[in-house]
């Protein structure tokens, strides 16, 4: 099995089936591919929320799912949400 082909962008698992989402690498060409199905004539062997087996023949490659954190802001970027102040205290009256 020509190992390293595909990237794994994601699973799907819901009660009609698991499924991956894969990225050719060559190609850039996505796919969805069902658990027990093949694709290039690699058999999609088990899907988990955190992974995938393919296999061929005797072979097998586990594609892990990678993900991004998302960035922190610079510090500059975060500020504090402004205040409100009520019109009390303020010489507003209140009553007769």
């Amino acid at each position: 099995m020509k190992k390293d082909q595909f990237v794994l962008a994601g699973t799907t698992i819901v009660s009609e089936g698991k499924f991956v989402h894969l990225i050719e690498k060559a190609s850039g060409k996505s796919s969805v591919v069902a658990e027990g199905k093949e694709i290039n004539g690699i058999l999609i062997k088990e899907v988990t929320p955190g992974y995938a087996v393919l296999s061929q023949y005797d072979d097998t490659e586990r594609l892990a799912l990678r993900t991004a954190k998302a960035p922190v802001p610079p510090a500059a970027a975060i500020q504090p949400p402004p205040t409100q102040t009520s019109p009390v205290g303020h010489g507003a009256r209140i009553g007769p």
